[in-house]
């Protein structure tokens, strides 16, 4: 699919998407979903939208397409996009092990364990700035977080490569790691490998991500033993809790680099 080439047939098997007539366009309630005109969580936020939960955002520059999102509005001062959560919802787990397809559109339930589509964030993220925050949990109850000024990702044609920078926060900044680390990376899954590696770094460490040395990331296995011995496949910080701890809870969120008003 090229680029914002949207068609009926596309939008009819993917699982974020959904056409909103004009009448729908506020305050509809959609399979239990919250629908507020805004094309971020941080226009839902501004507008009154201050609870935690699963709305649909347009898509800019359509008119009825619609993107179904969770909005994390009640940490460090709302108005993010969650991208991706990792955390303990039971059985049957999620699978992250996925191919190419699966991350490009997208897989799981926004409320709960989830990867929104890399075709999903491209389209959000692609006509401003944006940040990116990441929190953690490890199987102690420890929080961390490392946030980023900047978060960029490319079109498909670039493989989805990562532009991040302007870290800040208290987990380590496992992202811009020059040896192990994902900025100016393009994404890789088990079957397309596009790491810098001569291993297929998706297919051995069971997860998408943007690899460059096959240095761990939070797409991996979840693991109920935070140093299993496939610990190393698992959600893995390697600048907080190293290389063979898995964590019990990540996610990862974006927003727009604007100023928030005060409401």
């Amino acid at each position: 699919m090229g680029s914002y080439v949207y068609s009926c047939k596309w939008i009819a098997i993917h699982p974020y998407f959904r056409i909103i007539d004009s009448h729908k366009r506020r305050s509809s309630k959609l399979d239990h979903t919250e629908h507020y005109e805004g094309y971020s969580c941080v226009d839902l936020l501004n507008g009154g939208m201050r609870q935690n939960g699963v709305y649909y955002l347009q898509i800019r520059g359509t008119t009825y397409w619609f993107l179904k999102v969770f909005c994390e509005q009640e940490t460090a001062e709302g108005g993010w996009t969650v991208i991706q959560r990792r955390d303990d919802y039971g059985e049957p787990r999620e699978n992250f092990n996925r191919d190419w397809s699966d991350y490009k559109n997208g897989f799981g339930d926004p409320a709960k364990e989830f990867w929104l589509g890399n075709e999903n964030i491209y389209m959000l993220t692609n006509n401003e700035e944006h940040m990116l925050r990441v929190e953690l949990e490890d199987f102690e109850g420890n929080k961390r977080y490392a946030q980023y000024s900047h978060f960029k990702i490319y079109s498909e044609g670039e493989y989805y490569k990562l532009e991040i920078d302007g870290y800040e926060g208290n987990a380590g900044d496992s992202l811009n790691d020059p040896w192990y680390g994902s900025n100016n990376s393009p994404f890789s899954t088990y079957n397309r490998d596009n790491d810098r590696s001569s291993l297929n770094c998706a297919s051995m460490l069971k997860g998408g991500w943007w690899w460059k040395s096959c240095g761990r990331g939070l797409n991996g296995l979840y693991l109920n033993d935070p140093q299993d011995i496939t610990a190393r496949q698992g959600i893995v910080w390697f600048r907080w809790r190293g290389w063979d701890y898995t964590l019990k809870k990540a996610v990862m969120m974006i927003k727009p680099k604007t100023m928030i008003n005060a409401t």
